[in-house]
């Protein structure tokens, strides 16, 4: 979905402003060398650029950035969106938009015209697939071009070689690389800062906001990645709700493991992290009706009872 507003006179003015601010923050959290605020402020210049909408974005950016490279803001987890400099891509045929993902999801290395060839017209006649390839570039190249504003010196779209790339003067940012960047430093940060862990681990949750490109579960190419990355999501769930029920806070706590067992009914760790925080907080009836509801998911869904761990944990909240 792309943002639009209407425009108030001096609005483009005003969110130029709100950037330069923006910019100025992200210099500072830079010097600190505070990765997650870095990583918060450049999600906030996005989403700034989201919500200028079409009308007056790339003048936005003009203000704000002068003549810098043009960018490339891809959403992956949840809803597809992208935005080019700000403006949101909408008006593309639905093959450009799939090939589109794919080039973005492998920008690290060029993209053999075979590999789109077999994963978008597998069973066309060579010949007839490559036409078809051929239109739909043309038709992405001119999408991207036509959305205005300076295109990267590359071009948009690279062939070399037989191989396909994104153009390398073009600014991409995704929404899956700062995610599993948080992740990452959440794990490191885990054992010598849990606050700084937890906030990266926040900013992890905010940022997914779906599973990968969950509106196409029958690319067979984007099956991996979907399931790589929900496992990921998942397990992170897990540590931040553990750094969370260390810290006192069992309420956020419940909160974290409640999203686990949205996506995974059968999560035993998750329904007993609900038991722990409902103890913690002298809420044991509470505490003993997660263990029900997770002996009678178990039951119906798998056909097997809870394992020693968790009635274990249910017989010393009986006993209490």
């Amino acid at each position: 979905m792309a943002y639009s507003l209407a425009f108030e006179p001096g609005a483009e003015a005003g969110y130029a402003q709100l950037l330069s601010h923006l910019r100025q923050a992200q210099s500072a959290a830079s010097r600190l060398e505070d990765r997650a605020a870095v990583a918060l402020i450049e999600t906030l210049e996005r989403l700034c650029l989201a919500r200028a909408g079409d009308v007056g974005a790339a003048e936005v950016r003009a203000r704000a950035v002068g003549g810098a490279a043009p960018t490339l803001s891809v959403y992956l987890l949840g809803d597809f969106r992208a935005y080019l400099n700000g403006r949101g891509i909408v008006e593309w045929r639905k093959k450009s938009e799939r090939v589109f993902k794919f080039l973005v999801c492998q920008r690290g290395a060029a993209v053999h015209r075979d590999q789109l060839l077999d994963a978008f017209w597998p069973d066309a006649e060579p010949q007839a697939a490559r036409n078809c390839l051929n239109v739909t570039l043309h038709g992405l190249r001119r999408c991207l071009e036509e959305l205005g504003g300076p295109a990267p010196a590359s071009g948009f779209v690279q062939f070399a070689d037989g191989c396909y790339r994104l153009g390398e003067d073009l600014q991409v940012w995704c929404d899956t690389d700062v995610f599993e960047q948080q992740v990452r430093h959440g794990r490191a940060a885990a054992s010598s800062d849990v606050s700084r862990a937890i906030a990266h681990y926040e900013l992890a949750d905010v940022l997914y906001q779906g599973d990968f490109l969950r509106d196409d579960r029958y690319e067979e190419w984007a099956i991996g990645t979907r399931e790589r990355l929900r496992t990921t999501y998942l397990a992170m769930l897990g540590h931040l709700g553990q750094l969370l029920y260390d810290t006192g806070r069992y309420a956020q706590a419940i909160a974290c493991a409640q999203k686990i067992l949205e996506r995974d009914d059968c999560h035993e760790e998750a329904h007993r992290q609900i038991m722990h925080s409902y103890s913690a907080m002298g809420q044991r009836a509470l505490g003993l009706r997660q263990y029900a509801l997770c002996r009678e998911t178990l039951a119906r869904e798998l056909g097997v009872p809870p394992t020693e761990e968790t009635e274990r944990l249910a017989e010393e909240m009986r006993e209490r």
